[in-house]
């Protein structure tokens, strides 16, 4: 409003955390908003409703574009309607002048308008290759043999079908990778590592879908001995697999299912996790009165979405939501229905700190009541800082590396960065660029370190000190030593990081500069609130729901 935005670019995902704010503002309010442009993930429009009941669809319009990165961004348009069906549509509209959209079968055969093909583009826009991967370019940037003009055309590997009025609608991918919390995933490799296991037949690895969403990851084994169920199944494949990578679920079943021509029974094995994620203990709970008849409406409210996301029949008022399979993505669900059902201002801090059933009531329940606007909503409680006044003296240098982290957020990669400061003065501030290079050692602290040394012309930075607005890891650290830096300030601990699902934890700070052996001042949690809050953001930014 301030800025007077008249055409916004959106995610799905972000415009949903947009539209619940804006319905606190005035209509009039937005009158200087002329477009809201989605793109970047599939746009469901059950998701658009509460925004069509209280502005409609012609002021601003909504827009629905499809863009990929090999085709110079954006490359559809389709103007959604308050009137259209909304369940699961997906409807990517048509291609833009220049754009050339086939739809092909797997011998790249043209199929009929309503059968689903993949995706192939042609036109201007497709892109050259990717730098340096001949064998992808083999793979995915082909010669256009429909227009036979010497052309070339961009294998998407995006299922689709063309509908009656000429709109083209996205109906998922042609392989099995799939996306979790940001991360895309081989199934089949993670099914693999599962059968090398001495107590695995067979293993099939499927996207967890909760809620409408996906969640994570289910894998379903069969078993030597059903009874005997491994417990160390995860152990044995983060020996093999990237965090992100392990399921969040595993079942022991007793066979595969398979459809009558042979294949994968896909629904068949789908429908098992309701069967099997139902432990003994919470099946003799079944048979109790559920929680909520004597704390009122808010607790039933809060079990039933507990039940919906984990997949359980009923829930122990003393059970821990992440015990029972809760993790960073489903937290957010959990947060965004509990604002939608009881209209409640809750961050995910809150739902970390009152992990079971009814210590969450109980707090959501003292919310309502309090009444509060969320400037007025007490922050999430800071951990006991070793010396706090410590940290209080450096909160201006840590603001400057927080203001680069949401930087790194608006060019697409996650919220690190880092600032070296000498004599009071900051010599660098920089973000991660992990994704943008694809460099494991891009680190903002790494790369803070190294263009310091750049500027001073000397290795030796001992006489400054390092902020950073998460906890170093090993490698960071290791390079802050090399540097011979003596202080270190951080904002956010591994342990939010793998709260919110940014990364899984490594060796914390106090141990590796212990193994170190070098006098490291270490002054920690420096505005972690605030790191903790820009995490949830990004979350919310990124969290696709595909």
């Amino acid at each position: 409003m301030q800025e007077r935005v008249s055409v916004l670019s959106q995610t799905p995902t972000a415009f949903r955390m947009l539209a619940r704010d804006l319905n606190r503002v005035p209509e009039a309010g937005l009158s200087h908003l002329r477009v809201v442009a989605f793109s970047g993930e599939p746009l469901d429009g059950h998701i658009l409703q509460p925004w069509f009941a209280r502005f409609g669809d012609d002021h601003p319009i909504l827009v629905n574009l499809y863009a990929l990165t090999e085709t110079s961004g954006e490359i559809t348009f389709h103007r959604v309607r308050a009137s259209e069906p909304t369940a699961n549509e997906r409807v990517i509209g048509v291609p833009l002048p220049d754009v050339q959209l086939f739809l092909m079968d797997e011998h790249r055969r043209l199929v009929a308008d309503g059968e689903i093909g993949e995706l192939y583009v042609g036109g201007p826009a497709v892109a050259l290759g990717y730098l340096g991967a001949d064998e992808a370019d083999e793979q995915r940037f082909l010669v256009n043999h429909i227009k036979e003009d010497g052309s070339r055309m961009y294998r998407t590997g995006d299922m689709a079908r063309r509908l009656p009025d000429g709109t083209y609608q996205f109906t998922g991918r042609s392989d099995r990778q799939v996306k979790v919390r940001g991360y895309r995933i081989e199934p089949a490799s993670v099914e693999g590592v599962l059968r090398t296991h001495d107590s695995v037949i067979d293993a099939v690895v499927l996207p967890d879908d909760q809620a409408g969403i996906v969640a994570g990851l289910a894998a379903f084994v069969v078993l030597h001995h059903r009874d005997a169920f491994p417990d160390r199944l995860r152990d044995h494949l983060s020996a093999s697999v990237p965090h992100y990578a392990i399921p969040d679920r595993i079942f022991a079943i007793d066979r595969i299912p398979q459809t009558a021509t042979g294949k994968l029974d896909t629904a068949a094995l789908l429908a098992m996790r309701s069967q099997d994620s139902v432990s003994e203990e919470s099946r003799e709970l079944q048979n109790e009165v559920p929680f909520g008849t004597d704390a009122g409406n808010v607790a039933a409210t809060i079990e039933q979405i507990w039940c919906q996301l984990l997949q359980r029949n009923t829930i122990a008022r003393d059970e821990d939501f992440f015990d029972l399979g809760g993790h960073s993505l489903l937290t957010l669900n959990l947060v965004l229905m509990l604002e939608e059902k009881l209209g409640v201002d809750i961050s995910m801090t809150d739902v970390f700190e009152n992990p079971s059933l009814g210590q969450l009531s109980t707090f959501v329940s003292d919310r309502l009541k309090a009444a509060r606007t969320p400037a007025q909503l007490p922050p999430p409680a800071k951990a006991t800082l070793v010396n706090p006044a410590r940290a209080d003296g450096h909160v201006e240098h840590m603001r400057v590396a927080i203001s680069k982290a949401r930087e790194a957020i608006a060019n697409g990669q996650p919220p690190y960065a880092a600032c070296l400061v000498r004599n009071g003065r900051v010599l660098v501030a920089v973000h991660n660029v992990i994704w943008r290079d694809v460099d494991p050692t891009a680190h903002a602290e790494v790369t803070a370190i190294r263009e310091a040394c750049r500027l001073l012309g000397t290795m030796d930075l001992s006489d400054c000190v390092l902020y950073s607005t998460a906890e170093p890891c090993s490698m960071c650290l290791s390079a802050t030593a090399w540097a011979n830096i003596r202080t270190v300030v951080y904002s956010a601990r591994m342990e939010d990081e793998e709260r919110y699902g940014l990364s899984s934890a490594t060796v914390p700070v106090a141990t590796m500069v212990s193994l170190l052996g070098r006098e490291i001042a270490i002054v920690p949690d420096c505005l972690r609130t605030e790191m903790q809050t820009l995490f949830e953001d990004w979350l919310r930014i990124k969290a696709l729901a595909i």
